[in-house]
């Protein structure tokens, strides 16, 4: 259904996200969203760590971010991409794209920024962790009749 709405509005400034309140929920739910500028975490550098290009796949990790983040594109496909995506942690979508909510205004003035990386880097893999989930998905990747 995301990937059907998303095709339809067409929009480079149109995101859709979605979550499930926990691991072993049986709900899914979507976040619409209209942003004219692109996400903070879209315009960080990557570094690619498998590319496939007769199939289109490239998988490259998000650097210098405090979530450890693996960019998944495929140039023909993305339905497959699509499929293959899951989620399990109760951080939300909004702060994956780098934008943060809080429940009043003195939560706001009260954060800093070391405190929202801190939280951002709780909900991470440690690195050897990540590494393992990198093999994994080139692995995969690797595998797919695209």
């Amino acid at each position: 259904m995301m990937l059907r709405v998303t095709v339809e509005i067409n929009n480079d400034s149109f995101r859709l996200f979605y979550d499930c309140s926990s691991a072993g929920a049986s709900h899914i739910y979507f976040q619409g969203c209209y942003f004219p500028n692109h996400l903070p975490v879209e315009l960080m550098h990557v570094d690619t760590f498998f590319s496939d290009g007769q199939k289109g796949i490239r998988i490259s990790t998000v650097t210098d971010y405090p979530i450890k983040t693996l960019l998944f594109e495929h140039t023909c496909n993305i339905k497959i991409m699509v499929e293959k995506q899951t989620t399990s942690s109760n951080l939300s979508a909004w702060e994956c794209g780098g934008y943060f909510l809080f429940r009043s205004k003195y939560e706001f003035d009260q954060v800093t920024e070391e405190a929202m990386l801190i939280h951002l880097s709780t909900v991470s893999l440690d690195d050897a962790g990540f590494e393992a989930v990198k093999q994994l998905s080139g692995s995969i990747a690797s595998k797919l009749v695209i």
